[in-house]
C-alpha cells in the first residue's frame, strides 16, 4: 500500500535544526488526517506534537527548539504511515541563495585540496535540487569526500563561525542555480501584480527568463518555511546583462517574498555587491551595485557585504571565496562578539559650506587608503573631474567645484576602490546627483 505521509525535502536523515526558535515541521499526509512528531532525545521524556492536515493535505506543526548541539531522533506519524529521522542535530542554519557565485562549489575554489585534507568538523549541508524530485536528496556531514559539493561560499562562512564558536553545529542549505536573473527567483504572481516589473520582464519575453523554469516554484517552495539563522544572497551578474533600471524594485519584492514564504520577516539577509568585472556593458555592474546599495541601506535587517577588493576584473567568478565567506560572518558576528549585525562602510552623511564639502561614512572609525581614491565629480556633458581630497579619520573633505552636477566614487564595472575602513573593508561605491 502506497505511503500517503511525506515530508518536506529538507527532512531527511542528518539534518541541522536551527535552534532558540520554534521548530517547523511540514509535509503532506492524508487531508483531515491527524499528524504527530514526537522528539526523542534518549533517556529525556519525549515531546510530542500534534497537528491536522488540511483539504489538500498540507501540515505544518510547531515544535519547542533545544540548545545546540542537542542531537534528537525524530518519529512523524498518521494513521499507520511514520517518518524516522535519525542523527537530527540543533545548530544555526545559513541559508545561501543567488547564481553561479553562490553555487561556486568547494571543488573549484583555489584552496580546495587544503580544505580537502582537512575538513571542517561538525558542518552538514543539503543541496536542494534545480527540479522537484522523489530522488533522495538527503543532509550530508562534510568531510573529505564530499566537501567539494559544498558551497564555497557557505563553506567559508561556517569555517569563520567555528573561529568565534567552537561547538555550535552549523547547517549550510544551497538554493541556487547557475546564470539566472532574480526574476526566476520570485513567484509569477509578484512579477504579474506588479505594472512595472510585469512590464520589464514578462511583457518584453526575455528569452533567459522564458527558457528557465520558476525557481520560486521549483526550488524555494522546496525550503520554506523551514527556520533559519541568516539568508545570504549572491545574484546581479545576469541581470547587469538584461535590465538593472528595475534591479533595486525586483531584490526589494524578492527578499520580501521570500521572507514571507519562510515566515521570517526579519530574518537577517546578507546581499553580497557585485565585485568587480571588465565583460558587460558600461556600468551595469555599477548600477546593479547602487541598486544593491540603495535597498540594503532603506530595508529592515538587510546588510551590504562589499566585494570591491576580489583581486581579478578579469573572472566572473573569483576563485577563492574565503575572503567573502568570512567578511559575511565577520559584519553578521561583528566580528565574534555577536552583539549588532554590521554592514559595510558607506557614505553616510553629506554637509557643505562656502568652499568645501564634507563626506562622512558610516562603519568606519578609521577611513585608509590602499589605492588611488576614485572620487570625481560629475560634470556638464556627463564630464568627469576628479576632486581634490583631505582624507580625515571617518570623513573625506573636498574642495567644491563650481558648476558641478553630483559627485560619484569607484562608480565604474572596474576601478579603483581606494577607501577601506579599519578592518580592511571597502567602502561601497556611491553615486549622488545634487538637487
Amino acid at each position: 500500500m502506497a505511503t500517503t505521509l511525506r515530508l518536506a525535502p529538507l527532512f531527511t536523515n542528518h539534518m541541522v535544526l536551527q535552534q532558540d526558535q520554534t521548530t517547523r515541521f511540514f509535509g503532506y499526509a492524508e487531508p483531515n488526517q491527524e499528524v504527530t512528531v514526537t522528539i526523542s532525545m534518549g533517556g529525556s521524556e519525549d515531546t510530542v506534537e500534534t497537528g491536522i492536515a488540511d483539504e489538500t493535505g498540507y501540515f505544518l506543526i510547531e515544535s519547542i527548539s533545544f540548545l545546540a548541539p542537542t542531537i534528537v531522533t525524530i518519529l512523524v506519524t498518521s494513521g499507520t504511515d511514520k517518518i524516522i529521522l535519525r542523527d537530527v542535530q540543533f545548530g544555526d542554519v545559513f541559508l545561501v541563495a543567488g547564481q553561479s557565485n553562490a553555487n561556486f562549489k568547494m571543488a573549484q575554489d583555489d584552496e580546495y585540496e587544503h580544505n580537502k585534507s582537512m575538513p571542517m568538523m561538525n558542518l552538514r549541508f543539503i543541496n536542494i535540487p534545480e527540479t522537484q524530485s522523489t530522488e533522495d536528496n538527503p543532509w550530508q556531514i562534510v568531510d573529505g569526500e564530499n566537501i567539494g559539493d559544498v558551497t564555497a561560499m557557505g563553506y567559508y562562512m561556517a569555517k569563520k563561525i567555528r573561529q568565534y564558536d567552537e561547538y555550535t553545529p552549523v547547517g549550510i542549505v544551497l538554493c541556487a542555480k547557475n546564470g539566472t536573473s532574480a526574476a526566476s527567483w520570485v513567484s509569477e504572481k509578484t512579477l504579474m501584480n506588479d505594472a512595472t516589473l510585469k512590464a520589464a520582464y514578462v511583457d518584453t519575453k526575455i528569452p533567459s527568463l522564458e527558457e528557465s523554469e520558476n525557481l520560486y516554484d521549483t526550488m524555494l517552495s522546496q525550503v520554506g518555511p523551514y527556520r533559519f539563522k541568516m539568508l545570504a544572497w549572491y545574484q546581479g551578474e545576469r541581470d547587469a546583462g538584461i535590465d538593472t533600471k528595475h534591479y533595486g524594485l525586483l531584490l526589494k519584492k524578492l527578499i520580501r517574498e521570500w521572507r514571507k514564504t519562510l515566515k521570517q520577516n526579519k530574518l537577517p539577509t546578507y546581499i553580497v555587491q557585485l565585485p568587480q568585472y571588465n565583460k558587460n556593458i558600461v556600468n551595469s555592474w555599477a548600477e546593479i551595485r547602487e541598486a544593491q546599495q540603495q535597498f540594503a541601506a532603506t530595508e529592515n535587517r538587510v546588510y551590504l557585504v562589499t566585494t570591491m577588493d576580489e583581486p581579478s576584473a578579469d573572472e566572473i567568478h573569483p576563485s577563492s571565496k574565503r575572503q567573502l565567506g568570512y567578511r559575511i560572518i565577520e559584519l553578521y558576528s561583528n566580528f565574534g562578539k555577536f552583539d549588532e549585525m554590521q554592514t559595510s562602510p558607506q557614505l553616510s552623511e553629506i554637509s557643505a559650506d562656502v568652499k568645501q564639502m564634507r563626506l562622512n561614512f558610516s562603519n568606519c572609525e578609521q577611513l585608509e587608503t590602499v589605492y588611488p581614491i576614485d572620487l570625481k565629480w560629475i560634470m556638464p556633458g556627463d564630464v568627469l573631474k576628479p576632486a581634490v581630497i583631505d582624507l580625515g579619520t571617518n570623513d573625506i573633505k573636498i574642495q567644491l567645484e563650481e558648476d558641478s552636477l553630483g559627485l560619484q566614487y569607484a562608480y565604474a564595472n572596474v576601478t579603483t576602490a581606494g577607501l577601506w575602513n579599519e578592518n580592511h573593508t571597502p567602502v561601497s561605491p556611491f553615486r549622488i546627483y545634487f538637487d
